[in-house]
C-alpha cells in the first residue's frame, strides 16, 4: 500500500514529500511500537526530580543505564523562530538529547554590564523548548568554546585586563571565568532545568579541548564547577571535560571523526570504560572557509557520506561507545561579527539539517534508520558489559580484519577492509549464518535461532526476567524466544536491523533533496535529485573502492 502512494506521488514532488514523510514516519513507528528499554526518555521522567548517574558502561537515569543519541544546536546561529523547527527535525530523527554551547562574549559583550539574555541570546528559553519536545539537555558551560566563534567566546573586554592569561592559572582569568560560569548555572536554577529539579539538564561541561596546562589549573576547573553546581543543589549532575586534560571528578569524553580508537587506549585518563562511560561529544560534521571548496580539502571540513558517518557510529557503539552526539545537527548561521576567521556564514553546511532548517537527505534520513535500529536494540547494548571484540572467518579478509561485538541477542558486525567479504558468525555463538559486508562497512543484527536462545539462557535472571516479559506482551509472544519455539527453528539466522553500506530491502527509498544552482547565464533556481548513500569524496583516493551505493 505505502510503495503504491510512493508511485502514484512521483509525478508531484510536493505530493511526493509529503507522502514519503508519512511512509517513513509509519516504517519507522512500526519498529517502536514496544516501550524502548535502554534509551531514556525525558518526557517519560513527567517533571520530576530524578538522578543522575553513570557507571563504567554508561550513564544512568535514576539507576537505569541509557544509550543517548544527541545533536549539537547553538542557539545563537538560529532566530528564536528556527529553535523549534531544529528541534522537531531532532526529534524526528531519533535523538533523545541536545547538546548546547553557551557564548560568553554574546551575552556580556561589555565589562560590569546587564548582559544579553532576550531574544537570540535566550539560552534557558531554548533549553525549555528542549524539554517541552522531551529532550534531555547538555549543557557545555566553557567558556571557551572554540565553535569557530570570534575569539572562542572570550570577551574582547578581558583581552585588554593588564597581566591576563587565558585558560591557565590566572588570577584575573579564574575570577572572571568562575563569575560567568557560576551565573549561567545561577540562571539555569533559576529557571528549574537541572536533573534535579525535574528538567532537561543533565550533563555539564567545564573548559573545552583544553590542551596540557598546569595541572593546578585543571584540577581549579573541576572543583570551581563542582562547587558551582553543589551552590544550587545540582551536585549530582556530573561534569565533563572533553578531548584533554580533565580534572579529577570529571568524565573525560571524545571529539573527532572516528572515536574507536578512543575507547581501546581507555580514553585521555585510562578511565573510560573502566570507572567512566565512553561519551562522544563531537562527531565532527566540518564546516567551509570562504573560498573553499569539497575538492581536496580533509573530511574533518566536508564531504563525509551518510555510509562513512554510519559505520564509524556503529563501530563506536561496538566497542562500548553509550553517547553520541553529532556536531551539528543543524549548523544555522553565524550572524553579525561572530564568525571565526575566514568562516563562511552557513555553518556546519554538510550536516543533516541544512542551513535553511531542510534535511540534507539522504543523511538525515539514513541516520534516522540508523538511530532507529539503535534505539531498538538499546536495552541489551547497555545492560551488559562492553563486549571485548571477537575476529570472525572471512572469505576475503584482505587488508583490514572483520570483527563481531555480541550483547545479548544482538550483535555488532564489521569490516574494517577495503574489499567486500563474507564473515561467518560461527565465532559470536550463530553457528551455520553467514554474513556479507561491504567495504568498510559495518552492521546491527539480531541474532535469531538455536545460538541465540543458548545465548539468552546464559544471561542473568533479571535480563531473562525481561525478555519472558517482552514475549508475553501479546497471545503469541513478541521476543525472539517466542519465534523460535513458535517456529522451531534448529540453526541461527541474523536478522538485519541496519546495515551502513546500503538500504534493507524493505526500507523505503530515500527522498528527493534539493539544492540552489545557477542556470547558465541565468537565475538561481531549485532543483531536486536522490542523492546516493555513498559518492565518493572529494578528498578520496582514486584507487579507493567505493562503497555499495543504492541500486
Amino acid at each position: 500500500f505505502f510503495i503504491a502512494l510512493l508511485a502514484d506521488a512521483r509525478g508531484d514532488g510536493r505530493k511526493h514529500t509529503m507522502l514519503h514523510r508519512v511512509i517513513v514516519a509509519a516504517y519507522l513507528m512500526a519498529g517502536r511500537s514496544r516501550a524502548e528499554p535502554g534509551f531514556a526518555s525525558f518526557s517519560a521522567l513527567g517533571g520530576r526530580p530524578y538522578e543522575v548517574g553513570y557507571d563504567a558502561r554508561a550513564l544512568t537515569v535514576d539507576g537505569e543505564r541509557s544509550l543517548f543519541l544527541s545533536g549539537s544546536l547553538h542557539y545563537p546561529r538560529g532566530a528564536p523562530e528556527e529553535w523549534d523547527g531544529w528541534l522537531e527535525q531532532a526529534v524526528e530523527s531519533g535523538l533523545n538529547m541536545i547538546e548546547i554551547y553557551v557564548f560568553w562574549n554574546l551575552h556580556v559583550p561589555e565589562e560590569g554590564g546587564e548582559g544579553v539574555w532576550s531574544g537570540g541570546a535566550n539560552f534557558t528559553d531554548f533549553i525549555g523548548r528542549c524539554a517541552s519536545r522531551g529532550l534531555f539537555v547538555y549543557l557545555r558551560v566553557g567558556p571557551y568554546v572554540c565553535a569557530e566563534w570570534t575569539y572562542g567566546g572570550i570577551p574582547l573586554w578581558l583581552a585588554q585586563k593588564e597581566g591576563i592569561k587565558f585558560r591557565e592559572t590566572n588570577p584575573l582569568w579564574q575570577e572572571a571565568m568562575s563569575d560567568f560560569f557560576r551565573a549561567i548555572i545561577g540562571r539555569v536554577a533559576a529557571s528549574k532545568q537541572f536533573a534535579t529539579q525535574g528538567g532537561p539538564v543533565m550533563l555539564v561541561q567545564v573548559e573545552n579541548e583544553l590542551q596540557p596546562t598546569d595541572r593546578p589549573y585543571v584540577d581549579w576547573c573541576g572543583t570551581m564547577a563542582a562547587d558551582a553546581l553543589a551552590a544550587v543543589g545540582a551536585s549530582s549532575v556530573p561534569l565533563t571535560m572533553c578531548n584533554g586534560e580533565t580534572a579529577e571528578g570529571a568524565i573525560n569524553t571524545c571529539n573527532g571523526e572516528d572515536c574507536a580508537p578512543f575507547l581501546e587506549k581507555n580514553g585521555q585518563n585510562g578511565k573510560v570504560l573502566i570507572s567512566q562511560p565512553a561519551l562522544w561529544t563531537e562527531n565532527e560534521g566540518g564546516f567551509a572557509l570562504w573560498g573553499g571548496s569539497a575538492q581536496g580539502e580533509p573530511s574533518y571540513f566536508w564531504a563525509r557520506t551518510p555510509a562513512e558517518l554510519a559505520y564509524n557510529n556503529l563501530r563506536w557503539f561496538a566497542r562500548g561507545g553509550s553517547l553520541l552526539n553529532y556536531y551539528m545537527f543543524a549548523g544555522g548561521s553565524t550572524r553579525g561579527l561572530w564568525a571565526g576567521a575566514g568562516l563562511t556564514t552557513a555553518y556546519a553546511t554538510d550536516v543533516p539539517v541544512c542551513q535553511d532548517g531542510l534535511r540534507h537527505d539522504a543523511k538525515f534520513y539514513f541516520l534516522q534508520l540508523l538511530h532507529s535500529a539503535l534505539r531498538e536494540a538499546a536495552g541489551a547494548i547497555v545492560r551488559a558489559e562492553s563486549a571485548p571484540g571477537t575476529r570472525l572467518e572471512a572469505e576475503n579478509a584482505g587488508d583490514g580484519e572483520q570483527f563481531g561485538f555480541r550483547y545479548g541477542n544482538f550483535a555488532f558486525i564489521e569490516n574494517n577492509g577495503t574489499q567486500p567479504t563474507r564473515v561467518s558468525l560461527d565465532a559470536l555463538g550463530c553457528v551455520g549464518a553467514n554474513f556479507d559486508l561491504g567495504a568498510r562497512s559495518a552492521a546491527l543484527v539480531e541474532l535469531m535461532g538455536a545460538g541465540a536462545e543458548q545465548a539468552l539462557s546464559e544471561q542473568a535472571a533479571f535480563e531473562q526476567a525481561d525478555f519472558e516479559q517482552a514475549d508475553t506482551s501479546s497471545s503469541k509472544g513478541t521476543g525472539a524466544a517466542a519465534v523460535l519455539r513458535g517456529l522451531g527453528l534448529g540453526e541461527c539466522k541474523a536478522r538485519v536491523l541496519f546495515r551502513s553500506d546500503r538500504l534493507l530491502e524493505q526500507t523505503p527509498p530515500p527522498p528527493e533533496h534539493r539544492s540552489l544552482t545557477r542556470l547558465p547565464g541565468g537565475p538561481l533556481q531549485w532543483k531536486a535529485w536522490t542523492e546516493p548513500l555513498a559518492t565518493r569524496s572529494a578528498h578520496d583516493k582514486p584507487d579507493k573502492p567505493l562503497l555499495d551505493s543504492l541500486p
